[in-house]
C-alpha cells in the first residue's frame, strides 16, 4: 500500500520531467536518452552472444517512446545515440535492486 502513495506523490514531478525532455536543447535531449534508456532496459535483453526482445507489450512501448519523445531527425538521432550508447553501457549491471 505504501509503494501506491510514493508513486502517488512522485507521479507529477516525473511528469514534468517528461514533459521537459519533449523540448530543445542539451537538457532535454539528455533527459530523453535516459528515458530511451530505460524504456530499452525494459524491452531487450542483452548479453555477449545475443539480444532478445523480453515482451512484445514492452516493444510496443519502446516504440510508441520513440514516437512520443520525436523533435526533429536530428534531436531524435542524438537522443537515439546517446540512449544506446547508454543501454550498452549499463545493460551488465542490475538497476533498481534487479529490477531493470
Amino acid at each position: 500500500m505504501m509503494i501506491w502513495i510514493i508513486l502517488t506523490i512522485i507521479s507529477p514531478l516525473l511528469a514534468f520531467i517528461c514533459w521537459y525532455a519533449k523540448g530543445k536543447g542539451i537538457l532535454a535531449i539528455s533527459i530523453s536518452s535516459i528515458i530511451f534508456m530505460f524504456i530499452s532496459r525494459q524491452a531487450f535483453i542483452f548479453g555477449f552472444w545475443y539480444f532478445d526482445i523480453r515482451n512484445i507489450l514492452e516493444l510496443l512501448i519502446w516504440i510508441a517512446m520513440i514516437f512520443v519523445l520525436y523533435q526533429s531527425p536530428k534531436q531524435t538521432i542524438r537522443m537515439i545515440s546517446i540512449g544506446l550508447f547508454l543501454y550498452l553501457l549499463t545493460a551488465q549491471i542490475n538497476l533498481f535492486w534487479g529490477m531493470l
